[in-house]
């Protein structure tokens, strides 16, 4: 068995585990954006600030995302997609636990930034690893099936967090956001191949069996080898 040139895996259930894995990525994106909207009456009567001063921590993490999208496409470039969520899915884990702790509101308006810095590396190496590893109509579903998970991630913030999560906290709002650490990193890990994936995939031979490093004759040099063993 020859390797395949094309450095995308063929088809198989694997690469429906990994869209589950960008789908959660995702959602958790639009789980820690819509975050912090439900929580701005306790936020601003514990940390005494201004509603003036609340919208600006509010538009913390777009200002950061437009001066971060450029850099942050050209890392995502050099790593690959995969590594660049998996970075984001941990970017996005550490502004919620950041937002818990924040006791002003300079900590919180950074808090809020550091996610400016994970979100470029979702909604460009979302699609692109969806790009490489999906073809023709598997690729349109895709698509589809993760392009939902962002606003399902914000319908869950904004209906749940005041009707169940703050009464399960004892209506402790560092609580909230304090969830996004466990649940991101989660997603990131969910679509990472397993050891006996990875083996398969690059093609392992049995235990004890050498890899031959010398690479399969091509077409050309197997059709100039048989004509040359039949000429006299």
């Amino acid at each position: 068995m020859t390797d395949d040139p094309d450095p995308r895996p063929a088809p198989s259930a694997y690469r429906w585990a990994m869209l589950g894995g960008v789908w959660l990525v995702y959602y958790c994106f639009g789980l820690t954006t819509a975050a912090m909207a439900p929580l701005v009456s306790p936020i601003t009567a514990e940390l005494g600030i201004s509603n003036s001063t609340m919208g600006l921590i509010l538009g913390a993490w777009p200002l950061v995302y437009i001066a971060a999208a450029i850099p942050c496409g050209m890392l995502l470039d050099r790593l690959g997609a995969r590594m660049a969520l998996t970075i984001a899915a941990f970017v996005m884990g550490a502004s919620g636990a950041a937002r818990g702790l924040a006791g002003n509101e300079a900590l919180l308006f950074a808090a809020v930034g550091l996610f400016g810095i994970g979100g470029p590396l979702v909604s460009i190496g979302a699609p692109k690893l969806i790009a490489e590893r999906f073809e023709g109509a598997d690729r349109g579903t895709a698509m589809g099936i993760y392009i939902t998970g962002p606003s399902l991630g914000a319908i869950t913030a904004l209906s749940l967090t005041n009707s169940l999560l703050m009464p399960l906290t004892g209506q402790n709002w560092r609580m909230v956001p304090s969830s996004t650490p466990a649940l991101s990193p989660t997603a990131a890990c969910s679509g990472s191949p397993s050891p006996a994936i990875r083996r398969r995939r690059q093609g392992c031979l049995a235990p004890g069996t050498a890899r031959s490093s010398t690479p399969p004759p091509s077409p050309r040099s197997s059709a100039l080898a048989r004509c040359g063993s039949c000429s006299p």
